[in-house]
């Protein structure tokens, strides 16, 4: 797996990678969720039921409802992407704007 956000962290190589996978467990933890939240929307919409329509805990209560070890799974995932978070907050660089990006948008220029 490709993760772009790896080369925005100012650590250690075995840091890097460290954050690199909570932050991969953690995307893919997020985006099941989401995209059974979307499933519930959507099912929701096609039968005209807005009871049907779940949040983030309806999900989570679903996923419950299949079994206590999916939930662990999804729970470490989403506990994964908080540390990351915490993580990228630590070693995030943030690379000032150049000199030359400013002066092409110099206000009243001729």
């Amino acid at each position: 797996m490709c993760a772009d956000f790896n080369r925005r962290l100012d650590a250690k190589k075995v840091q890097r990678e460290i954050v690199t996978e909570l932050g991969i467990a953690g995307f893919l933890a997020r985006a099941f969720v989401f995209a059974m939240i979307g499933l519930f929307l959507l099912f929701a919409a096609v039968n005209s039921r807005s009871n049907e329509a779940k949040g983030f805990a309806g999900a989570l209560q679903v996923i419950q409802h299949h079994g206590s070890v999916l939930l662990a799974i999804t729970a470490a995932g989403l506990l994964a992407f908080g540390v990351y978070g915490i993580a990228e907050g630590a070693y995030r660089r943030i690379t000032p704007p150049s000199l030359l990006s400013r002066s092409n948008h110099t206000v009243g220029r001729t």
